[in-house]
């Protein structure tokens, strides 16, 4: 099977005036947040075990201390965020063990010690800016990622037998020593130049689907205001970042939200109770069957440079000495130490361009499409990576999650003038999942996909799954007299939305 081509084409044919809807006007409100935490963990824990054979004793201390900081602002026309983690570790491990053994002929004492130590260090940064500078959407994108991880190991082993028989006494002792260290860095640098912007209008579908539902339980006594809409929708956008201010920080934005509502003049005080706010923040997708519904709007079309650089150092050391004693007299000793290590570090500059498509199609259809080709510098075109997707997704909330999506990628690798032979590969995925809901009664769930690849000549491969699941709920109820009133299973009723 030969990989699809773009769609990238077939999706920018769409004519433009079909991408005016809210989803399109959807602006992103200018927030900013900074976040700084610093954390502390240690632990030990010690055992010994004594009986007639064998004597067992173990004791570890252990401990962790991490920071995460982040200073980041949104908007519309320029957001950037700077981000450091970090975290170090280390534990401290002894275990040692005795036994004897004894009969007519000799007897022997045995024991055993290993102890080692362990620190590792992870790093972390990540820097992004994105600037629209001017009315029509132009933009840059500054990318950077670092990362860090180091670890080192210091490992001892010791052994000692005592034997006593007939010919005297005898003893052996072995002991092994191992370093072991390993330093990773990982450099990554994006820059992108182009037309068109990207957002995020998911909080457009919530403000939709909540105000239907207050409204389908009487909370609010007429459809939102346009600008109340639009605040709500923000407020949803808003909603990921309320953990940099707050651990639990779901009761804060429903104040919010509920503020909003009050200042349009629509709220019914006997009806807007907890049942209300329960209802509102239900998810309205099927949960039940994983089936998720974001809203991206938006298009992009630009040029990319992006560099790499792996860089990967390691060091071993160890040695041994082994020797052995005839009644307090040396007989043998051997002895060794040994070392290696290891650096690579590769890097490359990949050169190509990127787009991408999403259109929100009405309150219920999603539709989005992207494409991007990149290759190194100085062999570009002649090796490149080609990748595409496409998807397509129709909801109804609270009833109906349909998605299908399609995917291709192809690595060429043409014949050059040193070259014997040309590599190319490919491969393809494409799936469907459908989920029909109605609560307290029915789950219906289907869902296949299939992936082929091919690599080489003599390699192909290719999968296909399928799933199917139907729960059907016949009888629910309950009663508890003088408490609640009787609850009994929903009616079937027509979504709100």
């Amino acid at each position: 099977m030969r990989p699809l081509p773009l769609a990238i084409p077939v999706a920018l044919a769409i004519p433009s005036v079909v991408l005016a809807s809210e989803f399109s006007d959807f602006r992103i409100p200018e927030h900013r947040w900074q976040t700084l935490s610093v954390s502390f963990d240690a632990s030990g824990s010690r055992y010994r075990e004594n009986g007639y054979s064998p004597v067992r004793a173990s004791r570890e201390l252990q401990g962790s201390s991490g920071t995460v900081a982040t200073w980041a602002r949104d908007g519309d026309k320029r957001s950037y965020i700077l981000s450091l983690d970090g975290a170090v570790s280390g534990n401290h491990r002894f275990r040692n063990e005795e036994y004897s053994f004894v009969s007519l002929q000799d007897s022997t004492h045995a024991r055993d010690e290993t102890e080692s130590r362990n620190v590792s260090e992870r790093w972390g940064l990540t820097a992004e800016l994105r600037h629209f500078p001017w009315r029509a959407p132009f933009g840059a994108l500054i990318r950077g990622r670092w990362n860090a991880d180091y670890g080192q190991l210091w490992e001892s082993q010791k052994s000692r037998r005592d034997r006593i028989d007939t010919l005297g006494f005898r003893r052996s002792e072995n002991s092994r020593r191992d370093e072991l260290w390993v330093y990773r860095n990982s450099l990554e640098a994006d820059v992108s130049l182009g037309h068109g912007r990207v957002r995020d209008a998911s909080g457009v579908q919530w403000a939709r689907v909540l105000e239907a539902r207050l409204l389908q339980i009487g909370a609010i006594r007429a459809p939102l205001s346009r600008g109340a809409k639009e605040k709500i929708a923000a407020l949803f956008y808003l909603r990921p970042s309320l953990w940099t201010a707050h651990e639990r920080p779901d009761r804060f934005f429903w104040r919010e939200v509920e503020r909003v509502l009050r200042e349009d003049g629509v709220v019914d005080d006997q009806h807007l109770d907890a049942f209300a706010w329960l209802r509102a923040a239900e998810p309205y997708g099927v949960s039940a069957a994983q089936a998720s519904f974001s809203r991206p709007s938006g298009h992009y079309l630009g040029a990319l440079a992006t560099f790499e650089r792996q860089a990967v150092i390691g060091r071993q050391t160890s040695s041994f000495e082994d020797v052995s004693f005839s009644n307090d007299t040396l007989v043998a000793r051997y002895a060794g130490e040994y070392s290696r290590r290891a650096h690579v570090s590769p890097e490359a500059v990949m050169v190509g361009a990127e787009a991408e498509l999403h259109l929100p199609a009405g309150p219920r259809w999603q539709i989005d499409a992207s494409g991007r080709v990149v290759g190194q510098n100085h062999k570009f075109p002649r090796t490149a990576d080609v990748n595409s997707s496409a998807a397509a997704s129709y909801l109804v909330a609270d009833r109906w999650a349909i998605t299908g999506s399609v995917f291709q990628a192809r690595h060429i690798r043409r014949a050059g003038p040193f070259q014997v032979y040309a590599s190319e590969g490919w491969s393809v995925a494409y799936s469907i999942g459908a989920a029909f809901f109605v609560e307290d009664r029915l789950l219906l769930r289907l869902s296949a996909s299939e992936n082929q690849d091919r690599y080489s000549q003599r390699d192909y491969r290719r999968e296909s799954r399928f799933s199917l699941g139907l729960t059907y709920r016949f009888i629910g109820a309950l009663q508890a007299p003088g408490l609640i009133d009787p609850m009994r299973l929903l009616p079937v009723t027509k979504p709100p939305y």
